[in-house]
């Protein structure tokens, strides 16, 4: 009896400082982490319920074993409390987690890191001063980016993107629905503004025929891929090397057959990430930045890794937000000092031959943003560039930024950027009041003249 009393004072006094730990680290990550926090775990709006859904399916298909969608995912449907639970225990374990693994990702040799995308990471994990003490103070400010990126695929700044969504006007649900990873609704958004994109031949749902185009000219000589309708990030997409057998890599899923854009310039994969910034006072989108991202001669993967990537700063071209020539104290002035750079080795690569299609990528990227409306204030264009100009891939809602790719100074100026537009449409949108910096429901509620009833709405209480 002693024994059992013994070991209940010891799971008790266990528990006890777990939630103390969990205490002290709420009060220390930052209000824009809590607001998040509570945004994702709370809102009760048919949106903000769909995009719980999403998370989920998505976290179940991008892990190993995880095969693309069959739906839209926000179609899908789960219990409203497991939903809650799941988003909200694993937002707490990043939470509980947060100085354990900043202290890995901070002083362990990169080689040593058990994962992927720090062992072959960019220049922010490598370069000089931007590890140690200030990296492992980050992520205890900022937990939400140890797997920020989803699941399974990195810590990064892809959450706090996500803003753009717990912001969004719920009124505007459809619109929203549409953009968010549709791969044909991108298609259509591209040819109404003339953006040059691959060629769509048909597309299958539970491996039937939903859709097939006209015979397009040369289709016997060209090459194809199946790609999923539904955002997968690079899950599941692969040559097809029969268009006679129409055989998708999985057969429970949504794929569309689709022309192989090769780039003019690199022997392998290659293709750029184009970031467009609307600030919600600001008239027009503008320039983010702009990264190069390739595979080596021995990969022949249809798809790249967005790691390890170049900053691209073109003569003539908009100065990007992030990646720009104070960035990495480089000059300006000097005209060497433009193309492609590559941060790990602080070298400089040529990039005239991609100039013209690029500018021209950047113009058209502003102008379909322009229809995307401000009420998202980050997206990213995936765009490969031919000899003949840029062809669009795809657009991402939800943009990611990759810690091991950027210096801390570059991911807290872009976490400043987050936290400021998504405040700014909290306070603007009439459907969407801005979350407490605390549990203090009274304080805030008398703070800002709202009503009980509407804060327990507006919160999703």
């Amino acid at each position: 009896m002693m024994a059992w009393d013994g070991g209940l004072g010891i799971l008790a006094i266990g528990a006890v400082g777990m939630l103390g730990v969990v205490a002290i680290e709420w009060a220390v990550m930052s209000p824009f982490d809590r607001k998040l926090f509570i945004r994702l775990a709370t809102a009760n709006d048919r949106l903000r319920s769909s995009l719980r859904n999403a998370m989920i399916t998505f976290t179940l298909n991008v892990f190993p074993g995880g095969t693309p969608f069959v739906q839209h995912s926000m179609d899908t449907s789960y219990p409203p409390l497991i939903t809650r639970f799941l988003v909200l225990s694993g937002a707490t374990f990043l939470q509980f987690m947060g100085p354990v693994v900043g202290l890995v990702h901070a002083f362990f040799p990169t080689w040593m890191i058990p994962a992927r995308q720090f062992a072959r990471g960019g220049h922010g994990m490598d370069r000089s001063g931007q590890r140690g003490w200030r990296l492992w103070w980050f992520y205890v400010r900022h937990p939400l980016a140890i797997e920020g990126e989803g699941f399974g695929n990195g810590a990064g700044l892809a959450i706090y993107s996500a803003a753009e969504s717990l912001s969004y006007p719920s009124v505007m649900y459809d619109k929203f629905h549409d953009m968010f990873h549709d791969k044909l609704w991108q298609d259509r958004l591209f040819a109404r503004h003339e953006a040059p994109t691959a060629r769509i031949m048909l597309v299958m749902r539970n491996g039937e025929v939903e859709y097939r185009a006209k015979k397009i000219e040369g289709q016997d000589e060209m090459k194809w891929i199946w790609k999923p309708v539904y955002a997968t990030m690079g899950l599941g997409i692969v040559q097809c090397h029969d268009i006679e057998q129409l055989v998708p890599p999985y057969r429970k899923a949504c794929y569309m057959l689709v022309e192989q854009v090769l780039p003019s310039f690199h022997p392998r994969a290659e293709w750029f990430r184009i970031s467009t910034l609307w600030r919600f006072e600001a008239p027009a989108p503008s320039f983010g930045y702009c990264w190069r991202t390739f595979n080596k001669l021995e990969d022949q993967r249809v798809q790249t890794d967005i790691i390890g990537g170049h900053a691209v700063l073109l003569k003539g071209g908009p100065k990007p937000f992030i990646g720009n020539h104070e960035d990495y104290d480089e000059d300006p002035q000097d005209p060497a000092c433009y193309g492609f750079y590559d941060a790990r080795n602080r070298t400089w690569i040529d990039a005239s031959t991609y100039t013209a299609a690029l500018l021209r990528a950047y113009e058209l990227a502003m102008s379909m943003h322009g229809e995307l409306g401000k009420e998202l204030a980050n997206v990213g264009w995936d765009v490969m560039v031919r000899e003949e100009g840029p062809v669009f891939l795809e657009f991402n809602i939800n943009n990611g930024f990759l810690v091991s790719d950027h210096g801390i100074d570059q991911c807290e100026k872009m976490l400043k950027y987050y936290e400021e537009e998504f405040n700014k449409r909290m306070a603007h949108y009439s459907d969407s009041v801005a979350p407490p910096d605390s549990w203090d429901l009274g304080k805030w509620m008398k703070k800002s003249g709202t009503s009980s009833s509407t804060a327990q709405r507006d919160l999703g209480a």
